[in-house]
C-alpha cells in the first residue's frame, strides 16, 4: 500500500514516475549529446593546417586573446595576414 490508502498504485503515481524516468533519460541523453559536441567543437577550433601547424590567423587570435598583443596591433597584423594572403591567392589565380 502506497502512503497507506487504496491497493497499489494510483493513476497519479504511476504517471508522475513515468515523468520522473522519462526526464532522467532525457538527461542522460542531452549530457552525452553536450560532451560530444563540446569535444568536436573544440577539435574543430584548434584544427591544424595540412602541415601539422596552426594557421597565422589562429595564432593571432590566441595572441590576441591571451593579451600578448593589444587591439592595434591586433588589427595591423590581420590586415597584412589578409593582404599576404589575398596576393598569394591573385598569384596563383594569374598563373
Amino acid at each position: 500500500m502506497v502512503f497507506w490508502y487504496g491497493n497499489g498504485f494510483g493513476f497519479w503515481q504511476m504517471a508522475l514516475m513515468w515523468i520522473i524516468m522519462i526526464a532522467f533519460w532525457a538527461m542522460i541523453v542531452w549530457g552525452i549529446y553536450a560532451m560530444v559536441t563540446s569535444t568536436a567543437n573544440k577539435a574543430k577550433n584548434e584544427r591544424p593546417n595540412e602541415n601539422g601547424s596552426l594557421g597565422a590567423t589562429e595564432i593571432l587570435d590566441q595572441r590576441f586573446a591571451k593579451g600578448e598583443i593589444d587591439t592595434e596591433q591586433y588589427q595591423q597584423m590581420k590586415n597584412l595576414i589578409a593582404h599576404k594572403t589575398h596576393a598569394l591567392v591573385n598569384s596563383k589565380n594569374n598563373n
